[in-house]
């Protein structure tokens, strides 16, 4: 069966970011959504915790800390947005939906 990819949009702005950027995404319908930032030797370096999300636009911001709180050096780093649809059947549709790379400077 075929699924619609639930989310439409995923933008960072300002890239570059400096003291602070806000990741834009948008959902067309219902998902439990997890947003990961990664350094380019593919560690994840922040995580927003899964939520449950309905379909609409939302906005995370991102200072430029790890999980611990502690600010990152400047770097390229890759923002990925990963959504899970919960289907009405016994089956599990999962998919990361969307990556963009953008440069921080600290």
């Amino acid at each position: 069966m075929e699924h619609k990819v639930p989310m439409t949009s995923l933008q960072v702005s300002p890239n570059p970011l400096e003291t602070q950027s806000t990741i834009d995404y948008s959902l067309q319908q219902a998902a439990t959504v997890t947003v990961k930032v990664y350094n380019t030797k593919g560690d994840c370096v922040k995580i927003w915790s899964p939520r449950q999300q309905s379909a609409g636009s939302y906005q995370l911001t991102w200072n430029g800390t790890d999980h611990n709180g502690n600010r990152l050096p400047k770097g390229i780093y890759v923002v990925s947005l990963h959504a899970v649809i919960i289907l009405l059947r016994p089956q599990r549709f999962s998919k990361p939906l969307r990556s963009l790379t953008f440069v921080f400077f600290a």
